[in-house]
């Protein structure tokens, strides 16, 4: 089979497809009681009603209030939430300079409405903790770069040695006229330009297949030689519409935590799923029993008894009396049975999904400092979970969007001692500042014991590299920018200056001390002369 044949793609997505095939399953599960907006293995038309199985919304929410979570505490939109650094060279102000204009462009890219990329990664969010899984493409198109989620239904992936993805399979409908808008009349097949033409309400199966390619040029070279080939497949009539190549691999695949041996991640959902329906079904039974409880069963007589019966207010229903009269069936079930279950369902849930580490105990009085301590504790708690979508999500997302920028002139060229440079992340998210609160508080506790060691030996001071301290916090802990504080070469003429003036103070004393020495020798001279 050849490498690159078509039928080498369509044989590979039928394989992937069957891989897949329980996590179809066990999504689809989730989806009906915490997502009930996606859809895996059936086929429902818009606005179709989509919660009639679903008796209690507490799954729902905790999925949406732990998306909302990671948005505002990783990504925030208002706020920045990361800046870039050298880590294999000693950073000058001029190219600390440029990171900080880079990471500001960065910022607004973003931040900006044109790009999507607040909607879309809300949307990747609630994939990953509803089922583990989020895609993610990164494109620049119509002169900016741009950010869509994917349809998790639509992916299909595979992971390299490394164990990142390396290779995403997209297999989606298309309507006759996006396909033509989207890769021009000349290069889709006959049947979709008459589809086209006769107005016909049909949508073909298109595969995207993007993947590693072995013999490639590098970044820069022509789109068959680059790093990463992309090929799109029109599946129904097996035509390939048009080839092309990317440098980076464009689209982003974050999982919230994965099994060693498996491919695909496992969500918040997918861990609360038990608990969420056997919630429901207790949901379920309570609202049936309050049902027959308001209109319960009739018991009646076999006979004897005019119907219909009239059960509506002020009816009036005749029977034999010799014979029994009609009454209610009380089946003498107390709604308010499951309640304590019920509550204890949903606060496991929550906790599930983390909603008790994000939101503060509901305390009458609490001090600004417990406030603080409260909410810096929460996001530590969380930290360990969030480990993989800085690897997986984050940081690809960073460096693919600078590349992109560089690569179509965004973004001005670093200076060249960053050239060879390695660019790493730091990030000043709520999360990550709380993160890195431990070392802040370490070199205050070392500066506190520094202090009373110096009552016994007042060279200790002499120790301490104040200046070193203070840069380094601010610049890489609390993330301030490189305007605003003073340059070395600014801190250097301020120091010389500084030593100027107290050179010149000194030479104004001793001359003041001469003056006067010189005065009263000449007054010792003149009562030695007249003695």
């Amino acid at each position: 089979m050849k490498k690159n044949g078509l039928d080498y793609y369509l044989t590979k997505l039928k394989n992937m497809k069957t891989a897949r095939y329980n996590h179809d399953s066990y999504w689809q599960e989730v989806a009906d009681y915490t997502l009930p907006k996606r859809d895996f293995n059936v086929e429902r038309s818009q606005a179709q009603k989509r919660m009639i199985t679903v008796y209690d919304a507490t799954a729902i929410h905790a999925t949406e209030q732990l998306a909302a979570g990671l948005h505002g505490m990783l990504t925030p939109p208002s706020s920045k939430w990361f800046f870039l650094k050298a880590s294999n060279i000693k950073e000058t102000d001029k190219s600390r300079s440029w990171l900080d204009m880079a990471s500001k462009y960065l910022g607004h890219v973003f931040s900006s409405p044109e790009s999507s990329f607040a909607t879309s990664v809300y949307e990747l969010y609630l994939d990953i903790v509803a089922f583990g899984n989020g895609s993610m493409a990164v494109l620049f198109s119509n002169g900016r770069i741009n950010f869509m989620t994917k349809n998790l239904r639509s992916c299909y992936i595979e992971e390299n040695d490394d164990g990142f993805v390396d290779t995403l399979y997209i297999c989606e409908k298309m309507s006759p006229a996006n396909m033509i808008r989207k890769f021009g009349i000349e290069n889709v097949d006959e049947k979709v330009v008459k589809a086209y033409e006769a107005n016909q309400d049909v949508k073909f199966e298109v595969l995207h297949a993007i993947e590693p390619r072995k013999l490639n040029k590098g970044r820069g070279a022509a789109k068959e030689l680059k790093p990463f080939k992309s090929c799109f497949i029109d599946v129904e009539n097996k035509k390939t519409i048009i080839e092309e190549g990317f440098d980076d691999f464009p689209f982003l695949y974050p999982r919230w935590s994965k099994r060693a041996g498996e491919t695909y991640g496992y969500g918040a959902g997918m861990v609360a799923l038990a608990e969420v329906k056997e919630l429901n079904k207790i949901s379920e039974i309570m609202t049936r029993a309050a049902s027959k409880n308001i209109d319960p069963p009739m018991l009646a007589p076999a006979e004897g008894l005019i119907l219909p019966m009239r059960l509506d207010p002020a009816g009036i229903n005749f029977y034999n009396p010799d014979l029994g009269k009609p009454e209610f069936w009380q089946n003498g079930f107390q709604p308010n049975y499951f309640e304590n279950v019920m509550e204890y369902k949903r606060q496991l849930i929550n906790k599930m999904y983390y909603v008790d580490w994000m939101n503060l105990p509901q305390i009458d009085r609490q001090t600004a400092t417990e406030v603080i301590q409260r909410g810096q504790e929460a996001q530590r708690m969380m930290s360990p979970m969030l480990s993989r979508l800085h690897s997986e999500f984050l940081s690809p997302l960073i460096k693919r969007t600078l590349m992109l920028a560089m690569d179509n002139g965004l973004l001005e060229k670093p200076p060249e001692e960053l050239m060879d440079a390695e660019v790493s992340i730091e990030y000043t998210s709520p999360m990550s500042i709380a993160q890195r609160a431990n070392s802040s508080q370490a070199v205050l506790q070392g500066l506190t014991i520094m202090a009373q060691l110096a009552q016994f030996d007042q060279n200790v001071p002499m120790r301490i590299n104040a200046d070193a301290i203070a840069k380094d916090q601010v610049l890489n802990t609390y993330a301030w920018p490189i305007e605003y504080i003073r340059t070395d070469d600014e801190m250097d003429a301020m120091l010389e200056q500084r030593a100027q003036q107290q050179d010149a103070m000194m030479q104004a004393q001793q001359a003041e001390t001469l003056s006067k020495s010189a005065g009263n020798v000449a007054g010792a001279m003149k009562d030695l002369q007249g003695a």
